[in-house]
């Protein structure tokens, strides 16, 4: 070969490996400047499967995304430890790619990195993987707090059409309730006007426009309760109470109504009455028992009304028994709903909102405690409730 030839030769091997380093260096500026990570990893087999991946290049954008350095030379089980129990999915990812030769993209969250990651992978020759990833953890963060919203949106717009749903119930049976015993304070008012009245004919219809105002006191008073629990305004006012001389108080007021009826109503306090006293609200506790009291009387007539309490470790558990009409099984949950008394064709003149079981329950809940009740149809009923023995301020 002449030297003219040789030279030939040589200029254009260094033109070739000029050009080579020249690709190389554009490829790694490449990686390096690109904001993506990079990671070029060989798989590692045992037995002829493969179990875990050698890092032999990453770029500044893996480091940044990952926070891993120095991982050159490591397995990926090194650089994340945990992470073939954490995400085993990531790991069979990189190797279904190796074994089929087709690339696959997918997001994940990885446990010991805390962040959400877009992974592409590729396999540019057998053994070996390419993974260009994308930390997609604030825009995770941002769709999982959109999802959270209309979670709260759709809850909010629930809450509103059970609102006025509710408030058009209570507008209806508020409307029906109280011209009940309107109408009775205007009839019997009339009636009064009647010169010819006999002494008897007027103390009855006084007694009975009395007791139509106590049945409209009594529903004014259970839709202001029922209105203030809605409006959250129903705090509990916890102070000292002394439950045995509350007791004696609204067994002395329901005494001659149960005399009226020819009810025995009986007081069974559980302690004495220096070990009585516990820090409750004494209002709504008043409130819960009186409207047991007045459901046991408007459904019981022949027998005896018991109204009392026991105390069973922390806790004392009030009762009020009756010997009444009693409650179906399938009614047990239902009375304490708004509105709902146990038989409409029994209770229908009765009176009432069927209020006074649902302020109760919210009540007793409000206090700590639970609220229940044991019957059977024709054979009386015993609601229980029990509020803690000492509740803190």
């Amino acid at each position: 070969m002449s030297t003219k030839k040789t030279g030939s030769r040589k200029k254009e091997l260094e033109q070739a490996k000029e050009s080579l380093i020249s690709c190389e260096t554009q490829h790694r500026n490449l990686i390096d400047y690109m904001r993506n990570g990079y990671a070029y990893c060989r798989m590692v087999e045992e037995e002829g499967h493969p179990v875990d991946f050698i890092h032999l290049e990453v770029n500044k954008g893996y480091e940044d995304l990952t926070g891993l350095n120095n991982v050159a030379g490591k397995r990926i089980t090194e650089v994340l430890p945990g992470i073939a129990e954490s995400n085993p999915e990531f790991l069979e990812k990189h190797k279904r790619v190796v074994d089929t030769g087709i690339p696959d993209q997918f997001e994940i969250y990885l446990e010991t990195l805390k962040k959400w990651f877009d992974i592409n992978v590729y396999s540019p020759q057998k053994g070996y993987t390419v993974a260009m990833i994308d930390d997609i953890t604030r825009r995770k963060q941002n769709e999982e707090e959109q999802k959270v919203l209309v979670r709260e949106l759709i809850a909010a717009k629930e809450k509103a059409v059970e609102n006025d749903k509710w408030k058009t119930e209570f507008l209806a049976n508020i409307s029906h309730d109280i011209r009940t015993p309107i109408s009775g304070i205007f009839g019997f008012s009339d009636l009064l006007k009647d010169p010819h009245l006999s002494k008897g004919e007027q103390v009855e219809y006084a007694g009975l426009i009395h007791k139509s105002c106590e049945q409209m006191l009594h529903l004014i008073n259970n839709f202001i309760d029922i209105s203030c629990i809605e409006a959250g305004e129903a705090k509990p006012q916890v102070s000292q109470t002394p439950v045995n001389e509350l007791l004696n108080d609204i067994c002395a007021f329901f005494k001659p109504q149960a005399e009226k009826k020819g009810l025995e109503l009986r007081c069974s306090p559980g302690l004495p009455d220096n070990e009585s006293t516990i820090e409750t609200d004494n209002v709504k506790l008043q409130l819960i028992l009186t409207n047991l009291v007045q459901n046991a009387m408007k459904f019981t007539g022949a027998g005896s009304i018991e109204i009392g309490y026991t105390k069973k470790e922390n806790m004392l558990e009030f009762f009020v028994i009756d010997t009444g009409i009693g409650i179906p099984a399938d009614k047990k949950e239902e009375i304490f709903e708004r509105f709902r008394q146990v038989y409409d064709a029994v209770t229908a003149n009765s009176g009432g909102s069927g209020l006074g079981l649902n302020i109760s329950r919210q009540y007793v809940e409000m206090l700590g405690g639970t609220i229940w009740v044991e019957s059977e149809t024709d054979a009386g009923s015993k609601f229980v409730f029990t509020l803690p023995f000492s509740l803190k301020k």
